[in-house]
């Protein structure tokens, strides 16, 4: 069991794919190494059970699909012709790979998007990471629109549910979240048990996830960063890219205000992810440059004006007094609002007129 940890925690430092949902580089790590843990022996590429599941996370046709690598309408046709039709087979998925169904159909390459095939990616890491970031950015998504998870829950909670969701389907996840109805697979394990792989440390990586997976020394706060020897050798800053230049940029971009496709401020990781690539290019498209996510010269330089601008808020600022001018008419005009709200909705007093006098 500890070798298939260590090898988990190494797995989990070569991945490479950026930040997962809106956990930093670290619990998304995390996450990676739980998750090859239960699945793969830590991280077997080439590893296929005996329905078809296959690579470090155990991937059907299904999942394949939602990572855009398989052709969702031949799956949803081979499925139907063999017998199995998602839609009124309970558990179809498994029942047809049960029956080498899907088995076969993978082989097939003409069943693979871009070109791909079995053989290719079960020899690619790059192509199984990508996968499994790629579904659980969208099972996070799925999961804050439904409100079962929130902006604000704690990295470990949102770790947790992904690697449930995984393992245990969308449904088994969110009723481990909530405090739902318990279900065990095949092993006896529940869908609160791959919750609390990582909520709880259940799965005793914590430790191991602390240690250089090359000399298993404990490595202090300034090593902890995977190394790159200098992302602004070449004066870019891009996409896969770590380092103190890359936690500049993110703490400059978070304290300028801007946020990613989520709407999050970037984490002051030192990892160029996608959520740092997404500020990058809302901050680009904000300043007219184009919007590629690469940290180039001119990004960089408008980054840097924009920093060293005060804010009009700033009494250094040269428009100061009209920024302030400006904010004590809306004040006012806010106050007198008011004011009348407050009258409009104030109960009025009928008048009725006197009675004639008897003649």
């Amino acid at each position: 069991m500890a070798d298939r940890r260590e090898k988990a925690v190494a797995t989990a430092h070569e991945y490479h794919q950026g930040t997962i949902a809106s956990l930093d580089a670290a619990m998304t790590r995390r996450l990676v190494a739980s998750t090859v843990l239960t699945e793969s022996n830590g991280g077997d590429l080439g590893i296929t059970n005996k329905q078809g599941y296959v690579g470090r996370y155990q991937a059907g046709a299904g999942w394949l699909a939602d990572a855009g690598y398989v052709d969702k309408h031949k799956l949803d046709a081979a499925m139907k012709h063999d017998g199995f039709d998602p839609e009124k087979t309970r558990g179809a998925e498994w029942k047809w790979a049960s029956s080498g169904g899907m088995t076969r159909f993978l082989e097939d390459k003409s069943n693979w998007n871009q070109g791909l095939s079995l053989d290719q990616y079960k020899a690619s890491p790059e192509l199984q990471d990508k996968a499994f970031k790629t579904n659980s950015d969208q099972a996070y998504r799925q999961a804050l629109k439904d409100g079962v998870l929130h902006a604000d829950d704690k990295a470990e909670t949102v770790a947790g549910f992904l690697k449930a969701r995984h393992i245990a389907g969308y449904g088994g996840a969110k009723a481990a979240v909530t405090g739902g109805r318990v279900s065990r697979d095949a092993n006896g394990t529940s869908n609160y048990d791959y919750l609390h792989d990582i909520t709880r440390n259940r799965d005793g990586l914590n430790q191991l996830m602390a240690r250089d997976p090359k000399t298993h020394a404990r490595m202090d706060e300034s090593r902890s960063e995977p190394a790159q020897a200098n992302a602004m050798a070449d004066g870019v800053l891009k996409h896969g890219e770590r380092g103190q230049d890359v936690r500049a940029l993110q703490e400059t971009l978070a304290k300028l205000g801007y946020r990613d496709a989520q709407g999050h401020a970037p984490r002051a990781d030192a990892d160029y992810g996608d959520r740092t690539r997404e500020t990058v290019q809302s901050f680009q498209r904000a300043h007219g440059l184009k919007d590629d996510g690469i940290a180039g010269p001119d990004t960089l330089q408008a980054l840097k004006h924009a920093a060293q601008t005060p804010l009009l808020s700033n009494p250094a600022h040269p428009d100061h007094a009209m920024y302030k001018g400006a904010l004590e008419g809306l004040e006012k005009w806010a106050r007198r609002r008011s004011r009348i709200a407050t009258n409009s909705n104030a109960p009025r007093r009928r008048w009725r007129s006197r009675p004639r006098s008897a003649a």
